[in-house]
């Protein structure tokens, strides 16, 4: 019997978040998480002057369609010199366990030869503004990820918790990431993590952080391709046992934008109710202008 897919919609009215702060450029990896019936807090990255990127945040009034209580100073720096972030941390995913907030980042490093290496670390807070974080990454690479590991998204599952996350085996002209790891965890303490699936997603390149969301009947997911010509956002949709039923490329007429026209990436999936969701996302040049909330809804 073949699985009725749901239809997906998008509202062509999007809502567009850019707050000039001085010496800081950029507005990259908009992370959500719900912290109120009508309020979300999104933290972001943004470029300071010696290109290192630090983590900020805003508040976005789901019943005012409002920005507030934005962010002047970062909540998360860069790290010391000769540490997995001393060139930036990013925001990636973000949950609550109990009375704690747990924010997974990416670290980055600068190479020689215009090469880079990035890990997964962890920062956790009971506020959400003030953060401790870990001094060393919580997954570098390893003999599964030869060259780097980056942008985890973690969830809550029947065995306890699973990260996906982006790995890169292999480095050429054009370098290609691939999604193919999920590493099976039974606890947010990393010393407690178990077990590794290789290849979950092995006929489906996927670019840039994924995010899923669980609803009724089946699993939706936004990440990113790369065509050759510019990030665009890829729609997944999963039944419960994660076999994919349908992938497909966001319509281009929803990016009419000089902010947008070109690039979409690094989407972030937060679930709303069963029926309806919002998508955040960068457009051109990885976030250089702002963040773009898509509106979407569901039926069966």
């Amino acid at each position: 019997m073949k699985t009725l897919l749901p239809k997906i919609k998008f509202n062509n009215e999007q809502f567009y978040f850019n707050c000039e702060i001085d010496n800081f450029t950029h507005f990259s990896l908009p992370t959500p998480i719900l912290i109120k019936r009508k309020l979300l807090r999104i933290f972001y990255g943004k470029r300071n002057k010696d290109l290192q990127t630090n983590i900020f945040y805003f508040d976005f009034n789901l019943e005012k369609s409002k920005f507030i209580n934005i962010s002047k100073k970062p909540i998360i720096k860069n790290g010391l010199p000769g540490s997995f972030s001393q060139d930036g941390i990013y925001p990636s995913s973000i949950l609550k366990y109990k009375s704690n907030y747990f924010l997974y980042t990416i670290g980055f490093e600068r190479h020689f030869k215009n090469y880079f290496r990035s890990s997964i670390g962890l920062s956790f807070s009971k506020d959400l503004k003030k953060f401790d974080s870990f001094s060393y990454p919580i997954l570098d690479r390893n003999k599964y990820d030869n060259f780097f590991v980056t942008s985890p998204f973690v969830i809550k599952s029947k065995e306890g918790f699973d990260m996906f996350y982006t790995t890169c085996n292999k480095i050429n002209s054009r370098s290609r990431h691939y999604l193919s790891s999920v590493k099976k965890i039974k606890s947010l303490n990393p010393k407690k993590w178990v077990g590794i699936k290789n290849n979950f997603f092995s006929k489906d390149r996927i670019n840039s952080r994924l995010t899923i969301e669980k609803f009724d009947k089946f699993y939706l997911a936004f990440s990113n391709s790369d065509s050759g010509n510019g990030y665009k956002i890829r729609m997944i949709i999963f039944d419960l046992d994660f076999k994919v039923l349908n992938t497909e490329i966001l319509d281009r007429s929803l990016f009419n934008q000089n902010w947008n026209n070109h690039e979409q990436c690094y989407p972030y999936l937060i679930k709303l109710s069963n029926d309806k969701f919002l998508v955040f996302y960068n457009g051109n040049e990885y976030g250089k202008y702002g963040i773009g909330i898509i509106q979407g809804s569901i039926t069966l």
